[in-house]
């Protein structure tokens, strides 16, 4: 991990319409966040904090899975699993979190235009193609 972390506030708009922060600041990394091992943060914060911090975060984290289920609905605009469903398929008592892998720009961008109308991508690519052109 980098010895220094910048730190951003105040998220606004600049004149081209690009974001950008009103207020930035470059900060030395706290020392539990360079810690290399479970063992180096345990005896930096100690046993109790990170247990309840992990045990925090896998709470959202499970609560994630079974509310995803609860509001996804059907191509007609119906829940997909009632409530039996989701108990019997989702509310597992043995579930255990899993690493989630954040996906690059490009995977969020493929996946975005992957399930984009066709007439209205080739639009949009259109439209963008002449303003690369443009500039």
């Amino acid at each position: 991990m980098e010895k220094t972390l910048k730190i951003n506030a105040s998220k606004i708009k600049d004149e081209n319409g690009k974001d950008s922060y009103e207020r930035s600041l470059i900060v030395e990394t706290p020392t539990v966040l360079l810690a290399e091992t479970l063992q180096d943060m345990v005896g930096i914060v100690g046993e109790d904090y990170i247990l309840h911090t992990v045990k925090a975060g896998m709470k959202i984290a499970y609560r994630g899975k079974l509310r995803t289920a609860m509001e996804k609905k059907d191509d007609n605009g119906e829940y997909e699993f009632d409530d039996n469903g989701i108990l019997e398929n989702f509310a597992d008592v043995h579930w255990c979190p899993e690493l989630r892998v954040t996906k690059s720009q490009e995977e969020k961008v493929d996946e975005a235009l992957s399930a984009m109308d066709p007439a209205k991508l080739k639009a949009l690519l259109e439209a963008k193609m002449a303003e690369l052109a443009n500039n």
